[in-house]
């Protein structure tokens, strides 16, 4: 179990109503047992919505539902940066160590005490992949998947790095769709 910082305090115990919530089937709108009373529901960093969360929920205990988190969601860091560099032709060795090293590097590994922010920050190859591949094969419903990965960013409970990814990933649509001579027109009509 991943036991540092924000981890003993804040996202097992969290994630501990949370599973008590969900076995009751209901949502962890209000926690009695947190002091006075605290809405739990409004604390993004549960995660009350984000579906990997419940499957978790449903498979281990809290403290190894974190611990998988963690590492199901490095582990999706280097696989969906892994296959982002393949779509730019980058042999597998290269995108091998790409994904090994945004998946594994200190970047997120020093983030494993929140895995709120690693459940952010694995999607943003994702948006990276879908965006280079919808602009480069002229597929407008690959950005629009991009949106639902974004959507699963800010469920995940950590808007910090779903924000850090929507600006990364709109910045370099800006760029590719320069580079590809594709304006707005071009990129919707999958031209």
């Amino acid at each position: 179990v991943f036991f540092v910082q924000d981890v003993m305090v804040q996202n097992v115990p969290f994630r501990h109503f949370l599973h008590d919530a969900l076995a009751q089937w209901r949502l962890p709108l209000w926690e009695p047992r947190i002091n006075c009373g605290f809405p739990l529901f409004a604390e993004g960093q549960v995660g009350a919505l984000y579906p990997p969360n419940w499957l978790l929920a449903a498979l281990f205990s809290p403290a190894g539902a974190v611990t998988a988190s963690s590492i199901l969601h490095l582990w999706l860091a280097a696989a969906g940066t892994f296959a982002f560099l393949r779509s730019l032709a980058c042999c597998r060795a290269a995108a091998l160590t790409g994904g090994l090293a945004y998946g594994l590097g200190g970047f997120l590994v020093v983030r494993a005490m929140s895995p709120n922010y690693l459940a952010g920050a694995a999607g943003m190859p994702f948006l990276f992949l879908l965006v280079e591949t919808g602009l480069a094969q002229g597929r407008p419903l690959r950005l629009g998947a991009a949106g639902g990965v974004l959507a699963l960013q800010l469920l995940a409970g950590h808007p910090q790095a779903a924000s850090y990814a929507a600006v990364a990933a709109a910045a370099y649509g800006a760029l590719r769709a320069w580079q590809l001579g594709r304006g707005p027109r071009e990129v919707l009509l999958g031209m």
